[in-house]
C-alpha cells in the first residue's frame, strides 16, 4: 500500500524528472514511520490497519546524500522506539485528561449544590454571574457548577434538570476517568481516534455548541418562569 502511495506521489512530483524522487531512501522510511505511529498511537480497525505494519519499516539507504534531500540524517527509528514514544505520549495525554476530569468531579463533590440552581461556584470564592445580576438573564454556563455538584453527589436527575449541559459535562468526565486511567496504565488510547475526531470535527464541535444553546434557552425559561425542582 505504501509503495502504491509513493508511486502516486512521484507521478505528481516535478522533481522526479530531474532524478530526485522523494519516494526513495529516508523519505520512504519517514512516511512508513508516520503511518506506523498513527496505528500504534490510536489503534482502530479501519483502513489504517491495512496501510502499514511494524514490519513495513525497513530502513533503506538513500541514493542521494542527505544534503541533497534538504534535511539532516534521520535518527534510529526502529519499531521499538516508535512504540515506546507513542505509549509515552498517550500516557502523558491520558494523565492530563484524567487529572482534569477527576479534579472537576472531586471539587463538585466537595461543594454543596445551591438550592436555586445557580451560584454554587461562589463557594470557591468566585463572584456571582454578572450577566444574571445585571440583566436578569443567565449566561450560557449558568448552573453548570451546580449541575456538576449534583452529579458528583449522585443526584443525576437534579443535575439534569438544573442544567442539561452541565450534566453532560459531568457525565463525560465520569466516563473519561476510567478510560484515561487505563490509558495511563497500558499506554494505549481507548476511544475515538484522532483521525476520526479531526475528520468529523464539525459534528462534535457544532453539536456541542447546539446542546449548549438549547440548555441556555432552557435555563432562561426556568429562571424567568421561577420554576423550581
Amino acid at each position: 500500500m505504501c509503495d502504491s502511495i509513493w508511486t502516486i506521489v512521484d507521478s505528481y512530483n516535478p522533481r522526479t524528472a530531474q532524478g530526485l524522487s522523494i519516494a526513495s531512501g529516508d523519505n520512504r522510511v519517514r512516511f512508513n514511520a508516520l503511518l506506523t505511529r498513527m496505528r500504534i498511537f490510536f489503534p482502530c480497525h479501519n483502513e489504517f490497519d491495512t496501510m502499514t505494519r511494524m514490519s513495513d519499516i525497513q530502513p533503506t539507504e538513500s541514493p542521494l546524500p542527505s544534503d541533497a534531500l534538504g534535511y539532516a540524517p534521520t535518527e534510529d527509528i526502529s519499531p521499538e522506539k516508535i512504540a515506546a514514544r507513542a505509549r509515552m505520549t498517550v500516557r502523558l495525554i491520558c494523565s492530563i485528561i484524567f487529572f482534569v476530569s477527576a479534579a472537576m468531579l472531586a471539587v463538585g463533590f466537595k461543594l454543596t449544590p445551591s438550592t436555586n440552581g445557580t451560584g454554587t461556584h461562589q463557594e470557591l470564592g468566585l463572584p456571582p454571574c454578572g450577566m444574571l445580576e445585571f440583566t436578569g438573564y443567565p449566561c450560557p454556563t449558568c448552573g453548570c457548577t451546580t449541575a456538576v455538584s449534583h452529579f458528583a453527589h449522585g443526584n443525576l436527575i437534579s443535575s439534569f434538570v438544573t442544567q442539561p449541559f452541565g450534566f453532560g459535562v459531568a457525565l463525560l468526565a465520569s466516563l473519561l476517568v476510567p478510560f484515561t486511567f487505563m490509558g495511563v496504565a497500558t499506554g494505549t488510547w481507548y476511544g475515538p481516534t484522532m483521525f476520526w475526531l479531526s475528520w468529523h470535527w464539525q459534528k462534535w464541535v457544532y453539536g456541542t455548541l447546539g446542546v449548549l444553546a438549547l440548555a441556555w434557552i432552557y435555563k432562561i425559561i426556568i429562571i424567568k418562569m421561577h420554576i423550581t425542582f
